[in-house]
């Protein structure tokens, strides 16, 4: 059924007489809108000097017709809200939300105009998952683009497959010494890029790709979310932000198509 015209609202099949708001049309939400949407991501965000210092809880939500959302929680709401055991991954129906405009800098969603705030009261109900929602939520940026965003206040979803992953250097920072993991990664077109993990995503992408490395001859796909662009000695860089999401061989047509093309060419 598609979108009505008085609010993007969809109804559920029969027997469920609710109807959720799409996440591309929130501006019009009022007190009672629901969404029924997959948690995509969740992630702690942690202050950028201070790695134990939580920020808020962020997540990317996606709904049946693809559209994505970022949403945050306050650390004032963080204790109750992980009482409640809501999971990544997951589908569920949420309430009391509050919308607002989305970020004008570094918004983790772009092709989103708005975006959610979660509190204390929001509701979480879990929903039986039939697969009408995917499991994934990104927005791929060529390489070929990433130039116009270099200093840019724009984060960065890319995908490539993995060239090099050197050892873990320790680097100073005007936080201190952090440690860095220099990754390299080919895209489609056989455009090469450097992407730097900074502080714990270095260690969280050595731990990912253990764990998912792929023994066939087929060659290893990594997806890293949210990454700023740099000039580094006069090349292009990427580095992890404090948004950065991590994702070695995951089942997406993206991963597919890169291995495909990848393997023709070699």
């Amino acid at each position: 059924m598609s979108a009505s015209e008085d609010g993007g609202n969809k109804a559920t099949k029969a027997g469920d007489h609710a109807a959720y708001s799409l996440l591309n049309n929130l501006s019009n939400a009022t007190n009672d809108s629901s969404i029924k949407v997959r948690i995509a991501r969740m992630w702690d965000n942690l202050h950028v000097y201070d790695k134990k210092q939580l920020i808020s809880i962020d997540m990317v939500l996606i709904d049946e017709e693809y559209n994505c959302i970022h949403a945050t929680l306050p650390k004032s709401f963080v204790a109750e809200f992980r009482g409640k055991k809501v999971q990544r991954g997951k589908i569920y129906v949420i309430t009391k939300f509050e919308v607002s405009a989305n970020k004008k800098r570094y918004a983790v969603v772009e092709n989103n105009s708005s975006m959610l705030h979660f509190n204390g009261n929001t509701e979480f109900d879990e929903e039986y998952d039939n697969g009408s929602i995917p499991p994934h939520a990104f927005e791929f940026v060529k390489y070929a683009h990433l130039e116009a965003r270099i200093d840019k206040p724009m984060l960065s979803d890319i995908i490539g497959v993995i060239v090099d992953v050197n050892p873990i250097e320790e680097r100073k920072t005007p936080g201190g010494k952090v440690d860095m993991l220099p990754i390299r990664l080919k895209d489609i077109s056989g455009n090469t890029i450097n992407v730097a993990m900074w502080g714990q995503y270095a260690t969280i992408f050595e731990d990912t790709l253990k764990r998912n490395l792929c023994d066939a001859a087929d060659p290893n796909v990594t997806v890293i979310t949210s990454t700023t662009a740099k000039r580094y000695q006069g090349n292009l860089s990427l580095n992890s932000s404090s948004s950065t999401n991590i994702y070695v061989n995951i089942d997406i047509p993206e991963a597919a198509e890169l291995i495909q093309s990848f393997n023709i060419r070699e």
